[in-house]
């Protein structure tokens, strides 16, 4: 598949800000593609951008991990308080998740937002609640099934958050960020859903395909039932170049059809759980 070459001009520094870093010169008029033969989304992890909270496991884990700042997994490298992005793709996805602590894995996806893969019965013991609740898919219909609506982690609070988790998943080419020359995954899920249908929004009216727009993603604190967390917050932040709207093209023409993973199954739990539950059904 042929993907458009990359340029350089010796006087203009922007190319050093949207990937090339430090990639020979002999090698940077090449196509950009790996050509790794014969593979496929379960065969390589996407890094994955992640806002850490006082309890990541990087800030423990990592001295240039802090709370209130944006992290890359896999490559384990600190993208600061603010980052620049140009969308390539995006996805609407359900997950099954049993609790934290629960080592079964996904119980059920809805990749294609709409239909569930599998029915079933699941038994689960939710925190604070001493008897375990069950979960049933009877349908595979998500919006049929239920579990998508608020009140069905546990039946018997109508006020508690959906059983599913809902991700908006956004595959996006990373500006200001050297040696990284690929789309990386931005994934949104619980308290971060609302921000994420912010984002939509300036995509939709843009008024130009996304991959022609650059956004940037800061850091809003915001107060939850548990107190303070960190939240994503998005900005229109200017259009591409001519020569990054068709390195954009070509990323979305290559990846169109991955079904990409951030992580395995372990931590996509872990995804769901760093962002904080939805307040409110109004999210």
């Amino acid at each position: 598949m042929a993907k458009a070459p990359v340029k350089k001009d010796e006087t203009n520094n922007e190319l050093a800000a949207v990937g090339v870093g430090q990639v020979p010169a002999f090698l940077q008029n090449t196509d950009r593609g790996s050509h790794l033969q014969g593979m496929d989304s379960s065969d390589f992890i996407v890094p994955r951008i992640k806002l850490l909270q006082g309890i990541s496991p990087e800030v423990e884990a990592f001295d240039e991990a802090k709370n209130g700042e944006f992290w890359l997994n896999v490559l384990d490298k600190p993208l600061g308080k603010t980052i620049r992005f140009i969308p390539i793709n995006n996805r609407k996805r359900y997950l099954l998740l049993p609790p934290i602590g629960d080592d079964r894995g996904v119980l059920a996806r809805a990749d294609d937002g709409r239909t569930w893969n599998t029915k079933g019965e699941w038994s689960v013991k939710l925190k604070n609640v001493r008897q375990p609740v069950v979960w049933k898919i009877e349908d595979l219909d998500v919006r049929k099934s239920g579990l998508a609506e608020f009140g069905t982690a546990n039946p018997e609070d109508p006020d508690s958050n959906p059983a599913a988790t809902l991700f908006y998943e956004y595959l996006v080419w990373l500006l200001d960020v050297d040696g990284l020359p690929t789309p990386v995954l931005l994934s949104l899920a619980r308290s971060q859903a609302k921000k994420a249908r912010d984002l939509n929004g300036k995509i939709e009216f843009g008024g130009v395909p996304m991959q022609g727009m650059v956004f940037e993603a800061s850091v809003v604190v915001e107060n939850g039932a548990e107190g303070p967390y960190n939240n994503y917050q998005f900005a229109k932040a200017g259009w591409t170049t001519e020569e990054q709207f068709a390195m954009a093209c070509a990323f979305e023409e290559r990846f169109r059809d991955v079904t990409y993973r951030g992580e395995d199954e372990a931590g996509l739990a872990e995804a769901a759980a760093g962002a904080p539950p939805a307040d409110s059904k109004e999210f």
